[in-house]
């Protein structure tokens, strides 16, 4: 993710005000599945159940469905620089890799992974 931050700055891509409450969306999505996680890890591990960890995962993908397909469109209809478009979609993809993580985390709990 620091990369792609770099790189808007130094690309000078700036974000629409709908883009970046996009990501800070996201963001929040990814935080709640980390307080899960955290909730998750200072239980007993018998007594954790995967229901809320598997659905902000399940969230999280949604959102990076629907800002990918967003994100496209707008490249497509000219609204959003190729440029910004690439580190858009590589916070986007990183937001949702850290999601996985967060969950796997609460899947080795249970004994899923």
């Amino acid at each position: 993710m620091s990369i792609s931050i770099e790189r808007k700055k130094e690309k000078k891509a700036d974000f629409t005000n709908e883009a970046t409450k996009s990501i800070e969306n996201m963001l929040s999505e990814v935080q709640l599945s980390l307080n899960i996680m955290n909730n998750n890890l200072n239980s007993e591990y018998v007594q954790v159940s995967l229901t809320e960890a598997s659905s902000a995962e399940i969230n999280i993908n949604n959102i990076r469905n629907k800002l990918r397909k967003s994100y496209l469109r707008k490249i497509e209809r000219g609204e959003m620089k190729i440029q910004t478009g690439m580190i858009y979609n590589n916070l986007i993809h990183s937001l949702e890799k850290i999601g996985d993580h967060i969950f796997n985390v609460s899947e080795a709990i249970v004994g899923d992974k």
